[in-house]
Order: structure tokens, then C-alpha cells, then sequence
């Protein structure tokens, strides 16, 4: 993302994602459908605390999805004031965690963690929890991935078409290129005006065009 990026990223809680936002210090929004669905599984499990935790967790989650579809009828006082409690809710009800593996392993997305500033070595705490609520108070960002799944669509197909590639060139040719059509389709760009453009500029030691919008 570089040293620059101040946007957020719409993830799922996949262990390359997290050591990706956590070794570059990078704000994310994790998937809340992807959550949702680990939770419903807790709903079977054959231990009994387990599964009526796992029922509280969705009864809060219901009630705070509730409060953030009527966010547009709330006045902003309000609306910080009831997105708080269910906030607050949720995270209580997680950490309220029963005894068993799995529950164990879901509540530890919302927990504290401690670690060491490489510049001063001073020791500081972040919690883990505020990655899925970031939704609540950043305008625009959604509480799901699907917009970001949608957006490599292609790539996955393109994977399964064609087996994709066996070498570390074949691989970072197709991140760059993915990334070029992408990009340009979202900011409505002929791709082909695009690799020409770059190509004209290699060719003749010119400033290569940029896919970041002025």
C-alpha cells in the first residue's frame, strides 16, 4: 500500500491477511458476513455453552445492524450513542467466552494485544476488536468484503481457466496486469491506451503514466 496509504481495507479474517495488515500498519475493516457465518457454525457445536454463546453473539450482532440501517433517521448524538452500546455489547459478549477450542478461537479477533514500537521500543496495545467496527463511524466503508471479492472476480476465474502460472515472472506479470485493468476499468480507461502509453514511455525514457487518479 506504501508509506502514504490512508484508506481502510475490506478483509477476511485469513491469516495472510492479518500478518499483511499487521506488518504494515494498515487500518482494516474485517468481514463481518465472513464472521457471521463462523458464529452460525457455534450454533451446532455439541457443547451446550458453546452454542447459546454462540446465539447471544448473533442476537447482538442483529441488534446492532438494526441501529446501523436506521442510521440515516438517527441525529448524530444518537447514532454515536447506540452505535457505542451495541459495539460495547458485542465485545462484552465475546469476551465472555466459553470453554471450548473453537470459541476460544473466535474471540481471540477481539482481543488486546501487546507490542513494541521498532523506533522508541516503548510497549503499546492494540485491540484487535476495533477492526470490525471501523464501519461504524468511517463514512462509505461497508462491513463486509463482497465489493473487494467482486473487484478480483476475474482474477479468480482467469485462475481456474487457466491453471495459472508456474514461475515467479508469470506471477508478477499477472498481479501488475490484473491491477492495470482493473484499475482502469474503474476509472473508465482503455486499458489498451494504457499499455501503450506505458510502453511509448519506456521506450523513450519518459515518466511512465500513472494508475493513481490526480
Amino acid at each position: 500500500m506504501g508509506p502514504h496509504f490512508g484508506g481502510y481495507l475490506s478483509l477476511d479474517y485469513f491469516s495472510a491477511n492479518r500478518s499483511f495488515v499487521w506488518d504494515f500498519i494498515i487500518k482494516a475493516q474485517s468481514c463481518w458476513a465472513h464472521l457471521i457465518g463462523d458464529i452460525r457454525f457455534l450454533e451446532t457445536h455439541p457443547h451446550r455453552p458453546t452454542r447459546d454463546w454462540a446465539q447471544r453473539l448473533l442476537a447482538h450482532s442483529r441488534r446492532l445492524f438494526k441501529a446501523w440501517h436506521r442510521r440515516e433517521q438517527m441525529s448524530e448524538r444518537g447514532r454515536a450513542r447506540s452505535f457505542q452500546t451495541h459495539r460495547d455489547n458485542c465485545v462484552g459478549e465475546v469476551r465472555h467466552t466459553p470453554d471450548s477450542p473453537e470459541a476460544r478461537n473466535l474471540a481471540a479477533r477481539f482481543a488486546g494485544v501487546a507490542y513494541t514500537d521498532d523506533d522508541s521500543q516503548q510497549v503499546l496495545h492494540y485491540d484487535r476488536s476495533q477492526d470490525y467496527f471501523r464501519f461504524l463511524c468511517c463514512q462509505g466503508l461497508e462491513p463486509t468484503n463482497n465489493h473487494s471479492e467482486q473487484q478480483i472476480r476475474h482474477c479468480v476465474i482467469d485462475r481456474l481457466i487457466t491453471q495459472g502460472t508456474r514461475s515467479e515472472a508469470g506471477q508478477h506479470y499477472h498481479e501488475r496486469i490484473w491491477t492495470v485493468i482493473a484499475t482502469c476499468r474503474k476509472q473508465g480507461r482503455r486499458v489498451y491506451q494504457f499499455l501503450c502509453d506505458s510502453i511509448e514511455a519506456k521506450l523513450n525514457n519518459l515518466q511512465a503514466p500513472s494508475l493513481i487518479p490526480p
